[in-house]
């Protein structure tokens, strides 16, 4: 199968993130930027991204879909994502103190808003109206 190919991304892969990783933690003296666990948080994401994209285009090729359209949802998606998580957190920072109810509101805020951009822009979501209508009864009790 194509073994050969997860082999073939996922070494590279892995020395280069180890590299980001030395660069970001590393102290300043040395070179590095001293960012802790912020440093490792932004090398996984940016390393999964990459990864992922590299099986993904892979993956369209092997189907013949189009990789330029999976990478425009990708970017929608993580656009609007990071967006309404940006909007909810700097409301909630204004006018709720306690970091507990903050964590609460922001989660009901940030999930009303996902479900509500989905409902306004369906076509994002590789479902149809009956596939809608059927979980919304399997809710029902």
């Amino acid at each position: 199968g194509n073994t050969r190919l997860i082999r073939n991304v996922s070494i590279p892969i892995d020395i280069i993130g180890l590299l980001i990783v030395l660069i970001l933690l590393f102290p300043k003296d040395l070179g590095g930027f001293e960012m802790s666990s912020l440093g490792l948080a932004y090398k996984m994401v940016f390393m999964q991204f990459i990864a992922v994209n590299i099986y993904l285009y892979h993956c369209t090729k092997l189907l013949k879909l189009s990789y330029i359209n999976s990478l425009k949802f990708q970017l929608i998606i993580i656009t609007v994502f990071s967006l309404c998580a940006f909007i909810t957190k700097e409301l909630s920072t204004y006018y709720i103190v306690s970091d507990l109810l903050q964590l609460f509101i922001n989660f009901i805020v940030f999930s009303i808003a996902i479900v509500l951009f989905f409902i306004v822009f369906p076509k994002l979501l590789p479902i149809n109206k009956n596939d809608i209508k059927y979980f919304i009864n399997s809710l029902k009790f």
